[in-house]
């Protein structure tokens, strides 16, 4: 399981912009501050019908529209549509 971290010590579903860069060399672009506002579904948690997901561990797959009764799998990194402001989301899904 990944280390979380965000602006609250400890925040659940956040990970260092230095570990980020590290596993995601496409995210060399991102700023800092940019890649410390992602917050990912924890493995096995419950995707929303009414939720859109991008997983930047598998950035060619796209959007993923969430299903109801499906989980986040275990070695994706899910960041939920909402979790983040709206410019952070066009330059992550706008590459793919």
């Amino acid at each position: 399981m990944s280390q979380y971290m965000g602006s609250r010590p400890g925040a659940p579903g956040r990970e260092t912009a230095d570990k980020l860069k590290e596993r995601f060399q496409w995210l060399e672009s991102f700023s800092d501050d940019e890649l410390r506002e992602i917050s990912f579904c924890r493995p096995g948690e419950a995707l929303s019908g009414d939720e859109i997901y991008f997983d930047i561990s598998h950035p060619e797959r796209g959007v993923i529209q969430g299903e109801e009764g499906t989980v986040s799998p275990e070695e994706s990194c899910y960041v939920p549509r909402s979790s983040i402001s709206r410019h952070l989301w066009e330059k992550l899904t706008n590459r793919f």
